[in-house]
Parts: structure tokens; C-alpha cells; sequence
């Protein structure tokens, strides 16, 4: 069946999305086959599948998926006006050089600077051998070279740079002021450019937009442009940037330098579209050379070329005219090009006949910015132009009238961007979306030749295996009971541990507070005191140390609980596997339900840690609270009351504070036992939520079974059948989106 025509870019679009949806499903299908038959001999057929190589295929549709960007090339020959064209071309006058001799001597890559970067200009410089090995070869300098042929054949043979450059030297020295002056100096001029940008062979060089004259125009010396072979100029322009054109300027294919000819051969292989700018007069020989390169490396040469023939103000306006039925002269002219163009089979419907300068020239004036100069040529040339305009015979080839009409009314450049911007939103769109297709073609029918044998296993397969929700639910069951497990085996311990941790709180306390008390400054507080009461001194002492014996006392209990219960949860969910299981999950569905455990544990031992410090703070309440009277009747302070005294508050102290940890330790494990409870229920919940998401496409996640220890993972057998209907389920889900894109690009 012929495949449909593609008219719009609305259908370009559909295309590629039906093209994106062939390549999603693909894609899954041939990693997990991939990825199966590792350990699974799934399909008999896999080893035949693997030397077709559906990976290599699909990975270079999905290169070709993301190329976004148009690649133009320019050519011609000298005078066709090239660098005016693009100037014109692209709403930028002036932007290239346009000159009546060879100025193009380098490609000029035009393009749209990236997201966030700045206009530039990047310059590649040739090596040194390279550069010298084009001059030895450049037919412009052959006759400052003749004069001794046989050392020109040994420096082609063996380029050493000193004698190159002293040949160079002695041949332009020779020269001067003779027939080949110009190229003498020219040659010259070479010599001391190299010398002054020796440093910059074999590199590339970044400089500002602003400079870009001297990379491109002659008149900032033609010897440095012999040394440059790549000029990118990355520039703000509305129809780059809007486009995504990347276009290269070439040098002319008929330059006398084999070095620029295979430069601009080069990039017209790598083009999406070939423009060709011929002389006014018509084709020049040098179309026979890129039409003939160009064959070699496009099927369809036709349907990329486009021939504009610039410069049409030159014709004479007696041209536009038939005489006696006669042919228009411009009818000959026309001719010329045609005819040749329908004997290599080329589209003459992609003939164009334009005036850059005229576009360029009412451009500046439209902007303000043309210069007296300017203006005057503008004048001249619009009325000229109006002339030829009133002077076509409506009678002359339709096409060549309708091409004329516009050319001679605004320059025609409007037109052949609206067509040429077309053309690759459509055509080279569709040209692309073939390669694409005809790679998913190849996974798509290696796919089909491994499953199409299995064809008969499905059904059973489908009979034998659980459903897939049935198999996500045993699997979270079993992650839930090893998470409460692990936390049960804690719970069932901590009342216990809690109990032993107090008794050994109060050993703990016996000493720090021995150590605080001995070094509690008694002096300090007597000192400030009026009335110097041993009775008086000794309360205020108690009332100071309750506050800071209850904050050690906290402290105590903190270090010696917190710690132990946080490290056991951590430990035990980890040898569970807990956090490796979800985080595998997660992982998958491009979640972070994975981290979601990790905040779940961080709050409980915040709850732990505070939960701790309350409760210890709430059991020195009582001591804050409660009076404390102290013993003895003495008459004066001395040091031995001072010594007796603190005796007898470590005796205190320790048995209050002692009391409130075996206290602790019958209440804080019930405490903790809860608040564990409280963890295996959170865990539920988000283990709940995953397996219905996971459920929603459980073709997107492969469970990690092999983590939690058996029972939840499949029989070699059930993993066979669940695998060929996986398989055949993805390839249904290809074959809608295939056809319909089958339908305009088979």
C-alpha cells in the first residue's frame, strides 16, 4: 500500500509522537528480554534475536529522536552573491563579506547561541601541517611556485616547515612587481600572519562577535584568512533562534584552494538542505561537481537541493520581453538552468530566482540605518527592478513569471525562507522520522521473530501464573512482617533493657554527682550571703544544686537510653533489608517513597530523644518542687561543717535521683513499646501506598525478591510465564502507534 503524503506540520507531530510511543514500549520490551535471559532461557529464539541487534538499532533511533536542529549549506561560485543572500536570509545586512573577488576562504557555521551562553565567535585554526600542505596545493600560487618545480614536488612530498616557508620567501621575493605582484604580496602576507598566529595552529580561538571582520574579511589581511578552516559564529538572530538553523557559508567549490573545495564538499554531505547559488547567467560547471559528490551520499538529491539564481537585477529588461513569438531572451536563460536541472532529475519546482542586495538594502532602510551611499544604490536599483517588472511578457513559462513577479516586487528572499523553512518542518521532519522508523523497524521485527514461536505459551502462561496484583500483595505482606519482625524482636526486649539500663543510671549517677558536688563552689554563695547562718548557707546550696543536679541527672538518663534505642531500630531494620528493598522500588517509579522510610525512623528518634528527656525531666519535678530542710544546728561555717555537709548532700541526692531511675525503669520500656507500635503502623501505611502505585503499571517494577530471603519470590517457571506475558503485553501496546506510522513513512 503507498504510503500517505505528509502535508502538515500538525501530522509531522502526530507522527513523531506515535514514533515516541513505538520507541517507549520497544525500549522496555528489549531491556527486560535483555535483562531476563541473563538467568532465564525465557524464549529459544533469543540467541537469533541478539544478532540482529535490536539494542545498537534502538539506541540510534533514540540519537535521531533527539536531534531538534537543521543543518543548511550554501554553494556556488564566486560572485553568485552568497554572503548577501544569508545576510538577507537571515534579516542580518551586512553580517557576512561580500565582495567582487574570493572571500569566503573558510566555512562560517551560523547559529543561535545555546540556552544562557553569549554571542561568540569560535575560530578553528589549521595545524601547521596543514596549513602549509594547502598553500603548496593552492592553484592561486602556482605560478609563484614554478619557477622551481622539482623543489615544490619534494616540499609537497615532505612539508619541513623551515624550507616550506623559506620557499614561500624566496618565491614571493621573485614575484614582486612582476605579472604575479598581487599574489606575491598576498604571499607575503601569509608569511607574516603565520609567524604572528603561530600560536594559535591546531586550536580554536574565542573571541567577542564584535571581531568577527577579521576572521572573515579581507581587508583585515588575506593571509590570516588562509590559516583558518572553521569560523562558528553563535549570534542573537530571530531567524536562528526561531528556526533552530545551524548554516554554513561555504567557500566556492570552484576556489582555486582544494583545501576550501573539500571544506564546503565536506559540509554539503552533512546537509539537510543544499543551496545551490548560481550566476545570473545560469549553471556554472562546478554544479556538475556537488551534484555528483552530493550523489554519493543522498539517495534523493532532488529532494534536498534547491537552486537560487541571486544577482537577478543583472538581467537587462529587453530580456522580459517577447518579440514576434519569440522566446523571451529571459526564457533562454531559463532554460539553461531548467533543462539541466529535469536531466539529473532535480525538483524544478525548487528554482528560485532572487536580488539579496535589494532584500538587504530595503532592510536598512526600513531600520534607519542605511547610509547615503546605500541610499542612492537602493534608488537606482528599485527602479531598475520596477522596470523589468513592467517590461514581463505575461505570456512567458508560469513559472518563470511567478518567480520573476516576486523577485523583481521585494527580492524574493521572504518567499524562499517561507519555502525553505517548509520544506524542513516538513520534508527533512518526514526524511528524519523515516530513519527512526526504519530503526524501530529492525527491533520491531526481531521482537516479533522471537515472540511469534511463543505465541502458543501465552495462553498457558496467563492460566498458570498469579495475578500481578496477587504477587504485589504477598510481596509487601512479607516486607510488612519483616519490619515487624525486626521491630517486635526490640519491643519484646526494651522493658527489660530499660530496667537494667536504670540500675546501671544509678551507679552512673553516683559518681557524677559525687564529682559535681565536690566541685560545687559553696564559698561563692556564702559570700554574697548578709547574714552568714550555716543553716541559710546549706539551703541555698540544696536549692542551686536541685536545678543542677535535675539537668545531669536528664543528661544521664539521655546518653545512657537514647542511644541504645535508636542504634537497635537502625541496626534491625537494616538487616531486614528495609531501606535497599524500597529504595529498589523507588528507584523505579522515580519516587522517593525510598527516602520516606528514612524520615519515618529520623522522627522517631526525635520522638525517642524528646519523649526521654520529658520524662527524666518530669521525675526531678518533684525534687524541684518539694522542700528540703538541712540537718544541724551549727554555730559557724567552718570546714569541717563544709565537709560534713556535702557528705550528707550525696547521700541525699543519690538516693532521690536513684529512686527516680528505678521509677524510670519500670514506665519508660511501656513508653517505648508504644511508640514502636506507632513505627510499624506508619510503616504499613507507606508500604500500602507504594504497593498501590506499584500495582497501577506492574510492568514498570521489577520486585526485588531476591532481597527479602524467599517465600515472596516466583518458581523458575512462574518467572518464565509471567516474562512471555510481559512481552506480548508491551508488544500489543506497540502495534496502534507502529501501523499508524507505518502508514506514512512505510
Amino acid at each position: 500500500m503507498m504510503a500517505k503524503k505528509v502535508t502538515s506540520q500538525a501530522e509531522v507531530e502526530q507522527i513523531r509522537r506515535n514514533l515516541v510511543e513505538v520507541h517507549e514500549h520497544l525500549g522496555k520490551l528489549v531491556r527486560q528480554i535483555t535483562e531476563d535471559h541473563k538467568a532465564l532461557r525465557v524464549c529459544d529464539g533469543f540467541p537469533e534475536f541478539q544478532k540482529e541487534s535490536p539494542g545498537a538499532y534502538f539506541e540510534r533511533a533514540s540519537g535521531r529522536l533527539a536531534r531538534k536542529d537543521y543543518k543548511v549549506a550554501f554553494a556556488g561560485p564566486f560572485k553568485a552573491g552568497k554572503s548577501t543572500f544569508l545576510s538577507a536570509l537571515l534579516q542580518q545586512p551586512g553580517m557576512l563579506p561580500a565582495e567582487d573577488a574570493e572571500c569566503t576562504f573558510s566555512v562560517g557555521v551560523i547559529a543561535a547561541p545555546g540556552p544562557g551562553e553569549d554571542e561568540r565567535v569560535e575560530v578553528t585554526y589549521y595545524s601547521s601541517e596543514e596549513v602549509l600542505n594547502n598553500m603548496l596545493n593552492h592553484m592561486r600560487y602556482y605560478k609563484l611556485f614554478a619557477w622551481d618545480e622539482s623543489k615544490l614536488g619534494s616540499l609537497k612530498k615532505n612539508p619541513v616547515e623551515r624550507d616550506v616557508l623559506d620557499f614561500f620567501a624566496q618565491s614571493a621575493q621573485r614575484a614582486r612587481g612582476g605579472e604575479a605582484g598581487n599574489e606575491a604580496d598576498e604571499l607575503k602576507d601569509f608569511l607574516e600572519s603565520y609567524k604572528q598566529y603561530k600560536d594559535r595552529l591546531g586550536r580554536v580561538h574565542i573571541d567577542s562577535v564584535r571581531n568577527l571582520p577579521k576572521y572573515v574579511r579581507k581587508e583585515e589581511g588575506i593571509g590570516h584568512l588562509l590559516l583558518i578552516k572553521l569560523v562558528k559564529i553563535f549570534m542573537n538572530n530571530p531567524v536562528l533562534a526561531k528556526q533552530g538553523f545551524s548554516i554554513a557559508d561555504t567557500p566556492g567549490t570552484d576556489s582555486m584552494n582544494e583545501a576550501a573545495k573539500k571544506i564546503t564538499l565536506d559540509y554539503l554531505k552533512e546537509a539537510d538542505a543544499v543551496i545551490y547559488l548560481a550566476e545570473a547567467r545560469g549553471l556554472s560547471t562546478n554544479f556538475n561537481v556537488i551534484r555528483e559528490e552530493l550523489s554519493k551520499y543522498h539517495n534523493s538529491i532532488r529532494e534536498k537541493m534547491f537552486i537560487v539564481a541571486n544577482k537577478a537585477d543583472w538581467y537587462e529588461v529587453k530580456s522580459m520581453r517577447k518579440e514576434g513569438g519569440e522566446k523571451a531572451p529571459i526564457e533562454i536563460v531559463y532554460e539553461g538552468i531548467v533543462n539541466p536541472l529535469r536531466a539529473l532529475g532535480l525538483n524544478e519546482e525548487k528554482l528560485f530566482f532572487t536580488c539579496g542586495r535589494i532584500a538587504e538594502l530595503e532592510m536598512k532602510k526600513r531600520s534607519g540605518r542605511i547610509t547615503p551611499e546605500e541610499e542612492r544604490q537602493y534608488a537606482t536599483m528599485r527602479q531598475a527592478l520596477d522596470d523589468k517588472l513592467r517590461a514581463l511578457s505575461p505570456d512567458i513559462t508560469p513559472l518563470l513569471l511567478k518567480r520573476l513577479t516576486t523577485c523583481f516586487t521585494n527580492g524574493a528572499i521572504d518567499e524562499f525562507r517561507e519555502v525553505l523553512v517548509n520544506y524542513l518542518d516538513i520534508d527533512i521532519q518526514v526524511e528524519r522520522l523515516k530513519e527512526i522508523f526504519a530503526d524501530l523497524t529492525r527491533v520491531y521485527k526481531a521482537v516479533k521473530a522471537l515472540l511469534e514461536p511463543e505465541r502458543e505459551r501465552l495462553q498457558t502462561a496467563m492460566a498458570s501464573m498469579k495475578t500481578q496484583g496477587m504477587i504485589v500483595t504477598e510481596f509487601f505482606d512479607q516486607v510488612r512482617g519483616i519490619f515487624s519482625d525486626k521491630v517486635s524482636a526490640i519491643s519484646r526486649a526494651v522493658e527489660s533493657v530499660t530496667s537494667a539500663v536504670m540500675e546501671k543510671v544509678k551507679q552512673q549517677l553516683q559518681t557524677a554527682f559525687a564529682g559535681a558536688i565536690d566541685r560545687f563552689n559553696i564559698e561563692r554563695i556564702r559570700v554574697r550571703m548578709p547574714v552568714q547562718i550555716p543553716v541559710k548557707i546549706k539551703q541555698e546550696v540544696i536549692e542551686n544544686l536541685k536545678g543542677l543536679l535535675a539537668e545531669r541527672f536528664v543528661q544521664v538518663v539521655r546518653e545512657a537510653m537514647v542511644p541504645l534505642v535508636k542504634t537497635k531500630l537502625h541496626q534491625q531494620v537494616a538487616e531486614g533489608k528495609i531501606p535497599e528493598i524500597l529504595k529498589a522500588i523507588s528507584s523505579q517509579l522515580n519516587s522517593r517513597h525510598g527516602y520516606e522510610l528514612e524520615s519515618i525512623l529520623e522522627e522517631f528518634d526525635r520522638s525517642v530523644d524528646q519523649f526521654t528527656s520529658m520524662r527524666a525531666s518530669e521525675e526531678a519535678w518533684e525534687l524541684q518542687a518539694s522542700e528540703i530542710k538541712p540537718g544541724g544546728y551549727d554555730a559557724q561555717w567552718t570546714p569541717q561543717v563544709e565537709s560534713t555537709f556535702r557528705e550528707q548532700l550525696k547521700k541525699l541526692f543519690v538516693e532521690r535521683f536513684g529512686a527516680y531511675a528505678t521509677r524510670l525503669g519500670a514506665i519508660m520500656g511501656r513508653h517505648y513499646q508504644a511508640m514502636l507500635s506507632d513505627l510499624v503502623r506508619r510503616f504499613d501505611q507507606l508500604t500500602e501506598e507504594i504497593a498501590k502505585e506499584v500495582k497501577k503499571d506492574p510492568d514498570r517494577v521489577k520486585l526485588p525478591v531476591e532481597l527479602i530471603g524467599g517465600g515472596a519470590g516466583e518458581t523458575e517457571e512462574e518467572k518464565k510465564a509471567r516474562a512471555i506475558v510481559t512481552y506480548f503485553k508491551h508488544m500489543d501496546a506497540v502495534e496502534e502507534p507502529y501501523r499508524a506510522a507505518a502508514a506514512y513513512l512505510q
